[in-house]
């Protein structure tokens, strides 16, 4: 990988116009003070410890913006229990799930008690957990969904589960997935956030994400990265080509990050064969502590996220946002 710091200078990239309105729009919104505010988030819980650490980063948000923050666990039925409820009586069946429901309401309402200084909800559903958590997203019209994560780094992937994938991919809200061990070590946010941007630039929405959860004195860095062509795949006057259009856009990446956030803004640009490898590296050479990522495409019910946001949340070691596009009400 080839880690370009970059410089002052042009505006074009591959021969067009590059437009610096995510710039523009993400410099109004950090320095006007015109930052939109989360109201109303949304927080998946299931009593494990990772979910216990997600739990308190949703309330340092929720707290920071005076939000309201609604607990929501979902009751996924062994498989076991509803083979025996075939041949239970329905009373009992029913009277069994009710006394699910209460069990869990209670053990919510006692963690939401101890959420000093956030005003709390707390909802109980049954069934599918990715497709309970999404309607619940969309009934309180929530701004943000947060779900814990077990396990980091290369191991993580294995035990992860299909839930954080299916509800970053089919949210029109972002998501917020916290590592176990991925909470801020600031009382007030976390304090080096990495922005994965496309070619205009960064996206103003993914701006404002992050602010939402990172400390006031936080340093933002944003990261675009070009995949490099495999050997051969291009002449070489071709390739002579792309690396001078990759060193023009790396000077206006720059020149527009010097005007963003003054003192508090860093641009990398990086040449890798894997756009997501090189978000990786650069997590663990440089100590960030979340990565914002975007969908470039429409939420995917099926499911489905785009390769480097799913790599990113298999196995990077930091928390993770993911955001869709377009996002609602940022």
């Amino acid at each position: 990988m080839t880690s370009v710091h970059v410089g002052n200078g042009m505006r074009r990239a591959n021969g067009r116009s590059v437009s610096a309105e995510g710039f523009r729009m993400a410099r109004r919104l950090l320095l006007s003070g015109e930052m939109p505010h989360p109201s109303s988030l949304l927080i998946a819980v299931d009593f494990s410890t990772g979910s216990r650490t997600a739990v308190g980063v949703a309330a340092l948000i929720a707290r920071r913006h005076a939000a309201t923050l609604t607990l929501l666990h979902v009751d996924r039925i062994p498989e076991i229990i509803e083979r025996e409820a075939m041949r239970a009586p329905a009373d009992v069946w029913e009277s069994y799930l009710r006394d699910r429901a209460q069990s869990a309401r209670h053990l919510l309402e006692e963690q939401a008690s101890m959420l000093s200084g956030v005003s709390t909800r707390v909802a109980v559903a049954a069934g599918d957990v990715p497709r309970a958590i999404l309607q619940q997203a969309s009934r309180d019209g929530s701004d943000l969904v947060v779900l814990g994560a077990h396990g980091t780094g290369t191991v993580h992937h294995l035990w992860l589960g299909s839930t954080p994938f299916e509800v970053a991919a089919g949210t029109q809200v972002p998501a917020l997935i916290v590592r176990e061990r991925g909470a801020p070590q600031s009382q007030q946010g976390f304090r080096r956030p990495l922005i994965a941007m496309d070619v205009g630039g960064p996206n103003d929405a993914e701006v404002a994400v992050a602010a939402w959860m990172c400390d006031d004195d936080a340093i933002f860095h944003f990261v675009q990265v070009s995949e490099q062509p495999s050997a051969g795949a291009v002449p070489p006057p071709a390739a002579k080509a792309w690396r001078q259009a990759l060193a023009r856009r790396a000077s206006w990446l720059r020149d527009e990050a010097a005007r963003l956030r003054p003192g508090a803004a860093a641009v990398h640009f990086d040449e890798a064969e894997s756009t997501s490898e090189a978000i990786l590296e650069r997590i663990e050479r440089e100590g960030h502590d979340l990565v914002v990522v975007g969908q470039r495409a429409a939420p995917k019910p099926s499911g489905s996220l785009g390769s480097a946001a799913r790599r990113l949340l298999e196995y990077a070691n930091v928390s993770v946002v993911v955001t869709p596009a377009p996002i609602r009400n940022v």
